[in-house]
């Protein structure tokens, strides 16, 4: 079976060293070398390194290419009115897939321009639901006050197009031109009983599949021993709108005021390089904060595992999330964990049995998830045991792989008929 993968971001054998994103494509990609011999792939992806095709493992990678605008003004124009795809990126989709012969297409996001490949063929195609931006764009302004948006929109970063506003442009193209995507497709791959949900509203009549993810092989080899209560809290977070860190902050605050306890909060993510920057930053200013955040910049995966094995919980405000690949690994590792109850992630947390849950807009219920873990070590230990076993079977490469290449099998079998 020939299948040609469409990916919005390079995978490590292009990218030239390990990717921090990206990863369960690569997972999936291994699973299948060694579990599926018979799946042979094409992997054109979308990114910043440029190369020639080339063959490694059981896949051959190109490169998908663009006219990209040139000059400072061409870029600078681009930024603050982003377009619906990179000019020509879309019609090199087409030609690779007229060049390359797949029996099946696999777009990895519903979000990504790349589906928009699929209008001009007619060879069967599944596309995975990932952040579902459609979905989760009324989530982008949560927790924003006026004097916020003021300082968000008045940056010197906002001028060179990489603020706040231009990220939400951004994510409004991607959402319109979602929409139009999945007016394209017939199948798709999904996590949770959110995008079960949501790809039923827009679209009743297409086919779902379950199919969960492959987490990089370093979360499968380690494993939590609980550090005692007056370790960290570990987060990762980042330069979205969505992660909810704000809520976070306002938790620990309320923690360290009312148990005396002197917590320490770790975050590791692009949080001081994104357009939210000029706001978490005064509010980390917080004379109650203190001394008490350590922000620790993009971790490749072995040091995020490493964050795991030496944190007390893992905390997950996001304020709309699908399938967070940070709260699975987590998870995976055993690390006790809170997350907030929105989109996808019920669907990976039992409440009081693998974890622990909060609305996402209440930091004092936040707080006090986090002082139970804290306080009552038998039950962080026996969630993050619980975790764990969950998540070494929802996630096994085996299991994953033989789901996918039948899946793949199955669309076509439903295209031929």
């Amino acid at each position: 079976m020939r299948v040609l993968w469409l990916t919005p971001v390079q995978l490590p054998a292009a990218k030239g060293r390990d990717a921090t994103s990206g990863g369960w494509m690569e997972g999936l990609r291994r699973a299948l070398e060694v579990h599926e011999s018979g799946i042979e792939l094409t992997i054109a992806s979308w990114g910043s390194v440029r190369h020639e095709p080339f063959r490694a493992g059981n896949a051959d990678y190109l490169c998908i290419s663009s006219d990209d605008p040139q000059g400072k003004i061409g870029k600078l124009r681009q930024r603050w009115r982003p377009r619906e795809a990179p000019k020509g990126a879309v019609e090199d989709c087409g030609r690779i897939i007229a060049q390359s012969h797949p029996d099946l297409i696999h777009v990895h996001g519903s979000e990504s321009f790349l589906g928009l490949a699929l209008a001009g063929t007619d060879v069967p195609s599944v596309i995975s639901l990932q952040g579902i931006m459609h979905a989760s764009l009324r989530h982008a302004t949560i927790g924003l006050g006026f004097a916020d948006w003021l300082r968000l929109s008045a940056t010197q970063e906002s001028f060179r197009g990489y603020g706040f506003m231009q990220r939400l442009s951004q994510y409004r193209t991607r959402a319109r031109t979602e929409l139009g995507i999945m007016a394209l497709c017939d199948s798709y791959l999904g996590r949770t009983a959110w995008d079960r949900a949501v790809l039923k509203a827009v679209r009743p009549d297409a086919r779902y599949y379950q199919s969960q993810e492959i987490l990089g092989q370093v979360f499968y080899d380690q494993e939590w021993d609980d550090p005692g209560p007056e370790a960290s809290i570990f987060c990762t977070s980042g330069s979205s709108p969505f992660k909810g860190l704000e809520t976070l902050l306002e938790a620990l605050i309320i923690l360290r005021r009312t148990t005396g306890r002197a917590v320490r909060l770790r975050v590791a993510g692009a949080v001081q390089n994104g357009p939210m920057w000029p706001m978490m930053r005064r509010r980390l200013e917080d004379p109650q904060l203190r001394g008490a955040i350590d922000l620790l910049g993009v971790l490749p995966p072995a040091a995020i595992a490493q964050e795991f094995r030496q944190a007390s919980t893992y905390v997950h405000p996001s304020h709309m999330d699908n399938s967070p690949n940070a709260l699975c690994e987590a998870m995976l590792v055993g690390l006790p964990c809170v997350a907030s109850f929105v989109g996808g992630i019920p669907s990976l947390i039992t409440h009081e049995d693998t974890g622990l849950l909060f609305h996402d807009r209440e930091p004092v219920m936040l707080a006090h998830a986090i002082e139970r873990l804290l306080d009552d070590r038998a039950l962080a230990v026996r969630l993050g045991r619980q975790a764990r076993r969950v998540a070494r079977d929802r996630h096994d490469p085996k299991r994953v792989a033989q789901g996918v290449a039948a899946i793949y099998q199955e669309v076509i079998r439903d295209a031929a008929a």
